[in-house]
């Protein structure tokens, strides 16, 4: 079977540190529950341009090509690798390219058929020409996605592609709805991830 695999939150700690940075950054001690979409522009007060440097700065200060790995990544990877094709699909925007296939080849050699990058659902929409996750999976043929952002995984599930939303630990309180999606499993661990998949 096809897999894709979000990078960040469901690969990569990225979200953590960036909080923390955006925190210094505005002023603001916010923990994850205070997230409870992708609206960073409107969690912190200010603009989507402004957000959007502060991206850019973390980029340049290395937070992306240093993230640490999520729990239990490594092991959940090399068990679905087993019997199964694996794409990373991640709205990551161009500019964090290089970091990015640099951050995977460290971590995951060889694991993943190919990286793809699709355009953002939240509002830092930079790069709207690219394809959504949907069309990507549909193009790959991919027919199952991790991912902890559930409006990728709504969009994946109304194009036939059934979709895992990582909560790890119930920590992601940006993915916390009253009921999934049709077509999508909550996991709150990369063991379950893993066994909702083989199921």
């Amino acid at each position: 079977m096809k897999i894709g695999v979000d990078l960040d939150d469901v690969l990569a700690d990225t979200w953590n540190e960036t909080r923390k940075f955006l925190n210094r950054r505005f002023g603001k001690n916010l923990t994850n529950k205070d997230f409870n979409d992708f609206g960073l522009a409107k969690t912190y007060g200010v603009s989507n341009d402004e957000v959007r440097k502060a991206f850019a700065d973390a980029f340049n200060n290395g937070l992306y090509l240093n993230a640490k790995l999520i729990k239990g990544a490594v092991s959940g990877i090399g068990r679905l690798e087993d019997g199964n094709e694996l794409y990373i699909i991640t709205s990551r925007p161009r500019y964090i390219e290089g970091d990015t296939y640099s951050w995977v080849e460290k971590n995951f050699p060889s694991k993943f058929k190919e990286v793809r990058f699709s355009s953002h659902t939240t509002d830092l929409k930079e790069d709207t020409e690219k394809e959504t996750k949907a069309e990507i999976c549909k193009e790959l043929g991919v027919l199952l996605m991790i991912d902890d952002n559930l409006d990728n995984l709504e969009e994946c599930a109304r194009a036939g592609v059934k979709g895992i939303v990582l909560d790890l630990d119930g920590n992601y309180n940006w993915n916390h709805r009253e009921r999934e999606p049709d077509g999508v499993e909550r996991a709150f661990s990369w063991k379950e991830i893993v066994k909702i998949a083989q199921s």
